[in-house]
């Protein structure tokens, strides 16, 4: 494309002039006056003129022909590097003076418009679409970034919030499990309790019908039937009318809790237990419900026993040298553990 500054600056310059102060106008001279002796036919009398042969100063100065013919090619950049540098040669020689450099200054902006208005249809076509284009490609970027940037953000925000529900699931089943253990325990010993405040029957006293209580929890513990845990109270009643005994013969027994003595060999505890024929440690058999415990397991070693009559599974457990002694208790038997089982269910 090609174009020329005139019909753009001398309407302009004409003005301008006009509107110059002396001093600036007299610079200008001065400068036109120079520029003649170089071979430029600028008279200084007519300001549109004068605007003229300033802004052809000016052009002629940075390189370019009075009448601008420039072509958009591949070249501009070249060409606008020779630009700069002429014009930078051009200050350091002409801008020495603080008026000549303002009257300069004032000339270079007004052929700089003009050159602008020149090429200005072609960049200006230019410029909205290729600042069109950068925006939407700048968007398009911009909300890319922001959606990974957002998905990134929500993986690694989820993934402690993963870690922290894992984590908490067994602690969670922990306490749960022990909560419940807890539980549990706390309603046995609840149920142990009320049981050992069954109130006395069948003419016994509150330590024998502590002690039946306890031969009964036991069996409880060890899902023995009620008519397994008759045979175990009948059989207390007769070896040892439910009095926890120790024995002088069995010295150490003497060290543990007990309600008076027995004589009966090395027999003691409510079942008249022998540690020496197997049944346990002292410290054990004197122990209630550990007692109770051992004649339970050695009941349900018996076949049958759930069958036999009540003196005749009680004498296979115990081997008594009476046989026949263990039926006389079991309807006292059957009232204290009827009592006992219904305490429980309070």
């Amino acid at each position: 494309m090609r174009g020329s500054i005139g019909p753009f600056v001398r309407p302009l310059s004409a003005r301008l002039m006009q509107a110059l102060p002396d001093w600036a106008f007299h610079e200008v001279s001065a400068l036109l006056g120079r520029t003649h002796r170089a071979g430029q036919a600028c008279p200084n009398s007519n300001p549109a003129t004068v605007m003229s042969a300033i802004t052809g100063r000016w052009a002629y100065t940075a390189g370019l022909p009075t009448v601008v013919d420039m072509r958009y090619d591949n070249d501009v950049n070249g060409m606008r590097r020779d630009i700069r540098s002429q014009s930078l040669n051009f200050v350091r020689a002409h801008f020495t003076n603080p008026r000549r450099a303002a009257a300069l200054g004032l000339a270079a902006a007004i052929g700089t418009g003009a050159l602008l208005l020149t090429g200005g249809p072609h960049s200006a076509a230019a410029t909205p679409t290729t600042a069109k284009a950068a925006a939407v490609t700048h968007a398009v970027s911009d909300r890319a970034a922001s959606t990974t940037t957002t998905r990134a953000h929500d993986r690694v925000a989820a993934k402690p919030v993963t870690a922290a529900k894992t984590t908490a699931k067994p602690a969670t089943a922990a306490k749960t499990a022990k909560t419940a253990k807890e539980a549990r325990k706390a309603a046995a010993a609840a149920k142990t309790k009320a049981m050992l405040r069954t109130a006395p029957v069948a003419g016994l006293d509150r330590t024998q019908m502590k002690n039946a209580a306890l031969i009964v929890r036991a069996g409880q513990d060890l899902g023995i039937s009620q008519r397994g845990q008759i045979v175990a109270v009948a059989t207390a009643m007769q070896e040892s009318n439910l009095y926890n005994r120790a024995s002088h013969v069995v010295p150490e027994s003497l060290k543990y809790d007990h309600q008076g003595l027995g004589a009966d060999y090395d027999s003691v505890g409510l079942f008249q237990q022998r540690y020496t024929t197997g049944w346990g440690t002292v410290k054990s058999i004197m122990n209630p419900t550990q007692s109770a415990t051992k004649f339970y397991k050695a009941l349900r070693q018996v076949d049958g026993w759930q069958n036999m009559p009540i003196t005749v599974a009680a004498q296979t457990v115990q081997g008594s040298a009476f046989p026949d002694a263990y039926a006389k208790h079991q309807g006292n038997a059957a009232a204290v553990v009827k009592a006992v089982n219904q305490a429980a269910k309070r």
